[in-house]
C-alpha cells in the first residue's frame, strides 16, 4: 500500500525550514507526498522546486475557472506544464464533478484526476496508522 500524505499549499508557506524537515523524514520513512489545494493560495514556483513533492493536487477552484474560461484554461494549460518539472510523479486534479471537467483537465495536460464522478472517498478498512513527525 502506498500512502502519500498532503501538505495544503497555504500550509507550506509557514515555516518552510520544518516543512524540508518533515518532508525529508517522510521520505526517509517510505512515504510520498503531495502539495495539496495548488492554485488556491500563493506558493512559489521556487518553493515547490526546493520540496520537489510527489505529486502537485491542482485546487478545484483552478479546474472550475478553466472549465469556464477558455483564456484561463490556456493559462492553466502553461502552468501544469511548468509545474510537471517540479514533480516527481504527476500533476493531479481534484474534485473533478463532471464529464466535462475530466475533459478539460485531459486537456490541460494532467493525467490523474479524483472527485466524485470518478469514484466516493472510502473508508479505511485497516486501524490507524500513527506516525511521530517530530
Amino acid at each position: 500500500m502506498e500512502i502519500i500524505l498532503e501538505i495544503s499549499e497555504l500550509e507550506a508557506l509557514h515555516d518552510v525550514e520544518n516543512h524540508m524537515k518533515i518532508t525529508r523524514k517522510w521520505r526517509g520513512s517510505g512515504f510520498k507526498f503531495a502539495i495539496d489545494d495548488f492554485g488556491a493560495g500563493f506558493i512559489s514556483l521556487p518553493f515547490i522546486a526546493m520540496l520537489i513533492p510527489d505529486y502537485i493536487k491542482v485546487d478545484r477552484s483552478t479546474i472550475l475557472q478553466a472549465v469556464s474560461s477558455e483564456k484561463f484554461r490556456k493559462f492553466s494549460e502553461d502552468l501544469v506544464h511548468a509545474i510537471r518539472n517540479y514533480s516527481k510523479e504527476g500533476i493531479i486534479a481534484e474534485g473533478i464533478e463532471t464529464k466535462r471537467e475530466l475533459e478539460v483537465v485531459k486537456d490541460m495536460g494532467i493525467d490523474i484526476a479524483q472527485g466524485f464522478l470518478l469514484g466516493k472517498p472510502q473508508e479505511l478498512k485497516r486501524p490507524s496508522i500513527r506516525y511521530s513527525l517530530h
